[in-house]
C-alpha cells in the first residue's frame, strides 16, 4: 500500500512538473507565434523527421535484443520489437521514461519466466549504454562551442571528462553489473547509432523550420535535453524549457527553439502511439515465443556478489 501510495506521489510530482514547464514556457513566448512557425514548416522535412525518429526507436530496439542474447536471454527479433514498440506507448503515460521498461520486465517475468533481477539489470544496462552515448557526444559536441580566450582549458577539460566517463563506464560494470563484463559487444555501437540517427532527425525539424545554420548548439541542447527528459512524461515540458533558457546563451531565436523542441515532442508521439495495437491484443506479442530456462545465474543483481 505504502509503495502504491510513493508512485502515485511521485506521478503526481512529476505531471505537476510537466505542467508547470509548459505554463512557464508559454508564459514567456506567444502560443499563436509557435503554432504559425508550425504550420509553416515544410512537411516533406516532417515526414523524413518521422522516418528517422522511427529507425532511430527500432534500432534502439536491436541494442536492447543484443543486450539480452549476449547473456543468453532469448526472445525472437519480432517479439522484442513489438514489446519496445509497446513500452514506447506506455512511456507517454508514465513519466521518467521508464515505465515502458516496467511494462516489459512484467512480461518477460510473466510470459518467458525470465527472473525479475537479471531482466531488471539487462533493461538498466542497456539504458545505461543509452545515456552514455549522449554524455559522450555532449561532450563532443562543446569542444565547437567557442569560449573567447578560455579555448585550450575548454578543451582539455572535454577531453578529460570523455576519457573520465569511458574509465566511469568500464569500472561500474565490473563493480555493479560483473555478469554483464565483456557482453556489451556490439551494444555500444548500436547506442551511439540510436543517438546519431536522432541528431539527424532532429536537424530534419530544424530545416523544416528552415533553420540552416547553427546545428551544432541546437544538437547541444537537443542532447542535454534529452537526458533531462525522465523528469517529465515523454519529455514534454522539459525540452521546450530548456530551449527556451537555452535562447539566453546561443544565438537562435527564442521561437524557432521552442518550435523545434515541441515537433520533436508531437514526433515522439505519433511513433509511440503505434504500441496501441499490442495494448489492445497483447497476444501478439509472444506469438511464437515459449517459456523457457535462461542458461544464466539466476542470482545476477545490480550489486555485487561474492
Amino acid at each position: 500500500m505504502k509503495a502504491q501510495k510513493k508512485k502515485l506521489l511521485k506521478t503526481l510530482i512529476k505531471i505537476a512538473i510537466t505542467v508547470g514547464l509548459l505554463v512557464i514556457v508559454f508564459n514567456n513566448i506567444q502560443f499563436g507565434e509557435i503554432f504559425g512557425i508550425i504550420e509553416k514548416a515544410s512537411w516533406q522535412y516532417i515526414l523524413v523527421s518521422i522516418i528517422l525518429y522511427a529507425l532511430s526507436q527500432w534500432v534502439s530496439s536491436k541494442r536492447l535484443h543484443r543486450v539480452l542474447k549476449n547473456i543468453d536471454l532469448h526472445i525472437s527479433k519480432r517479439s522484442n520489437t513489438l514489446l519496445y514498440l509497446q513500452g514506447m506507448f506506455y512511456n507517454l503515460f508514465i513519466p521518467g521514461g521508464v515505465g515502458g521498461d516496467g511494462y516489459k520486465i512484467y512480461m518477460l517475468n510473466k510470459h518467458l519466466g525470465w527472473p525479475l533481477k537479471i531482466t531488471t539489470a539487462s533493461l538498466l544496462i542497456d539504458r545505461v549504454t543509452g545515456l552514455f552515448a549522449m554524455i559522450i557526444l555532449i561532450l563532443m559536441a562543446s569542444f565547437w562551442i567557442p569560449i573567447d580566450g578560455y579555448s585550450i582549458l575548454k578543451n582539455g577539460i572535454l577531453a578529460l571528462s570523455i576519457i573520465a566517463s569511458i574509465i566511469a563506464l568500464v569500472i561500474g560494470i565490473r563493480l555493479l553489473f560483473p555478469s554483464f563484463r565483456g557482453k556489451l559487444k556490439g551494444a555500444i555501437p548500436l547506442a551511439f547509432l540510436v543517438q546519431a540517427i536522432q541528431i539527424c532527425c532532429f536537424i530534419a525539424i530544424l530545416k523544416s523550420l528552415h533553420v540552416n545554420t547553427d546545428y551544432i548548439p541546437y544538437t547541444l541542447v537537443f542532447l542535454v535535453s534529452g537526458i533531462l527528459s525522465i523528469f517529465s512524461f515523454s519529455g514534454i515540458g522539459i525540452r521546450e524549457i530548456i530551449f527556451l533558457k537555452a535562447t539566453l546563451i546561443f544565438s537562435f531565436e527564442e521561437n524557432i527553439a521552442v518550435s523545434a523542441g515541441l515537433l520533436f515532442s508531437i514526433i515522439t508521439t505519433i511513433v509511440s502511439l503505434g504500441g496501441i495495437v499490442t495494448h489492445f491484443k497483447p497476444s501478439l506479442i509472444f506469438g511464437t515465443d515459449t517459456i523457457f530456462e535462461p542458461e544464466v545465474d539466476k542470482t545476477i543483481s545490480p550489486q555485487k556478489t561474492e
